[in-house]
């Protein structure tokens, strides 16, 4: 008797490990999603391009990544938390064609994503418009992150976020590195339409700017709107917008026309 109950308890605990070794990205009874290699974050990604998937439920990054060498896609559209707990994503590379390019290319209304440090480069083919650092378009909060490198891309083109629409906040987040875009391009966001609160760009904006380039006295102020700074393009936003954010990029060359402008000295 006592042998028979032995190898039944065997048998339990062997059919729970199976279980539990067949959890995809070593999801919880809860729902919720922890994230430990760079295969979990290619699966997590994946699952995204059904909105569905992350509506409700929390990814939570559990250690340091490194993509260099890896297939990575932007994650399509995220409506969940993102929790990044002060990990880092690097050798980020977005170099696909199309618009609407970042770390996440959609952000949704209810989307999360805090506490992340994305270091890479995002540089699409194309169309290239709307393309941001960690996320090409922000309905969502984007809190407490960082990028480190290179934006590069056409119109509305930012550190964070290419485009950040009304209902859009970003708050508390820093960029280091170069943004370079055609039109509508900054430190912090290309286009905003919503709040940038607290928020500190030390990025280069344009700085590839030809010599010859107008000079900044002999452009209109209402043309001076589109480039550099915090935020690019917010000429008919009102400075409830831009809470205590900071820029401190290098110019380079002269501003452009339209292009290369500045909301206010040094983007306050």
């Amino acid at each position: 008797m006592l042998i028979r109950n032995r190898r039944r308890r065997l048998a339990l605990l062997l059919a729970a490990a199976m279980l539990l070794g067949n959890r995809p990205a070593a999801q919880a009874a809860d729902e919720n999603v922890y994230i430990y290699s760079t295969e979990d974050l290619l699966r997590v990604a994946e699952q995204c391009a059904l909105d569905s998937w992350s509506k409700g439920r929390t990814v939570t990054l559990a250690a340091d990544l490194d993509l260099k060498g890896e297939n990575f896609v932007p994650f399509p559209i995220f409506c969940g938390v993102f929790d990044g707990q002060g990990h880092t994503i690097s050798g980020l590379r977005v170099a696909e064609s199309g618009s609407s390019m970042g770390l996440f290319r959609i952000l949704q209304e209810d989307a999360v994503v805090r506490d992340l440090t994305v270091a890479g480069t995002v540089s699409p083919s194309g169309s290239a418009s709307q393309v941001g650092g960690l996320v090409g378009v922000n309905r969502g909060s984007v809190q407490n992150c960082v990028f480190q490198g290179t934006v590069q891309g056409g119109s509305q083109v930012g550190g964070i976020a290419g485009m950040n629409r009304e209902s859009g906040e970003i708050s508390g987040c820093t960029v280091e590195g170069q943004v370079t875009g055609s039109s509508a391009s900054g430190g912090i966001a290309g286009q905003n339409e919503g709040s940038l609160v607290k928020c500190t760009n030390s990025a280069e904006v344009n700085t590839g700017v030809p010599d010859d380039s107008p000079r900044l006295p002999d452009v209109p102020l209402e043309q001076t709107a589109e480039g550099g700074g915090a935020n690019g393009h917010a000429l008919l936003q009102p400075q409830r917008h831009r809470r205590h954010c900071g820029s401190e990029p290098r110019r380079g060359a002269e501003l452009r026309q339209q292009r290369y402008g500045w909301l206010s000295p040094r983007g306050v």
